[in-house]
């Protein structure tokens, strides 16, 4: 009589090994930086709104700067030009109408009450309520930008009576694209020149970037962890960087590179996919 075949029992599927220590505290890490870089952008911009495009020059930026001493002029400009141009914003050529300004004085927070009262084109079409914030803000710097509404054609729109906006695409809304997009018309920055002793000039001209071409508010405190920002020049000189970080760059080039009818919050996501997530 053959005997009955033993036939072997299939070995149970082996439970999936743990992922190793080092991997997990890569990830924990990871997440780390990320909400890092995220707090800090939504700190230097002003926490951008859900529901609005980001503000940015549509138009050529024509560049003018003021009361620096004429040795220093040109580079001082061409650094806040080759910063631009990194970020692909459109540069006007040959003589052009000022659009960007920068402006070294003494006794800023004066100049500018007085300029509210003489001045007032130089603010643009800021209200009551944002001039006296303005005037209210931190010495030594102040900056400001003016927009305007536009179609996704790059359009003015316009606005009849009733203020109900008379443009073909402003139909074309949708929850992920607005129908219109947000142009500066002009940016100013003015500094104190008295509060920038022991500041390089590439540390001005690059600071004096980030508040004419991106959407940017002042820096009121340190985040632990968070990258470096040369927005932090004024709120601790002797501890900010000396030219545009890597934070820096990717603020400036994704204010330039999304597309200019998406929410302006969806910045946030791509600065930390530049810093962190393809790292």
């Amino acid at each position: 009589m053959l005997a009955q075949p033993v036939f072997a029992q299939t070995a149970p599927e082996p439970a999936p090994a743990p992922a190793p220590e080092t991997e997990i505290l890569v990830q924990t890490q990871r997440r780390d930086a990320e909400k890092a870089v995220q707090t800090l952008a939504r700190q230097v911009t002003g926490r951008l709104p859900p529901d609005r495009p980001i503000a940015r020059f549509h138009e050529p930026l024509c560049l003018a700067v003021a009361g620096i001493n004429r040795a220093y002029l040109d580079s001082f400009a061409g650094r806040i030009i080759e910063n631009a141009k990194l970020a692909d914003v459109p540069m006007a050529r040959g003589d052009c109408k000022a659009n960007a300004l920068v402006i070294f004085t003494g006794n800023t927070r004066e100049e500018l009450a007085q300029a509210r009262k003489k001045q007032r084109w130089i603010f643009g079409n800021l209200g009551p309520s944002a001039l006296d914030a303005l005037l209210k803000s931190r010495d030594p710097a102040f900056a400001w930008r003016s927009t305007e509404i536009l179609g996704t054609n790059g359009m003015l729109v316009q606005y009849d009576d009733r203020e109900v906006p008379q443009n073909r695409t402003i139909e074309m809304a949708g929850r992920l694209k607005q129908p219109i997009m947000i142009g500066v018309t002009g940016a100013v920055v003015i500094i104190d020149r008295d509060a920038t002793k022991g500041m390089t000039a590439q540390q001005l001209a690059d600071y004096a970037t980030l508040r004419l071409l991106a959407p940017t508010t002042e820096v009121r405190e340190l985040i632990p962890g968070a990258p470096a920002t040369i927005m932090t020049l004024f709120l601790d000189p002797a501890g900010a960087p000396a030219e545009l970080t890597d934070f820096d760059l990717a603020l400036l080039r994704n204010t330039y590179a999304i597309a200019g009818n998406v929410p302006a919050s969806n910045v946030y996501g791509r600065i930390a996919n530049d810093l962190v997530r393809d790292r």
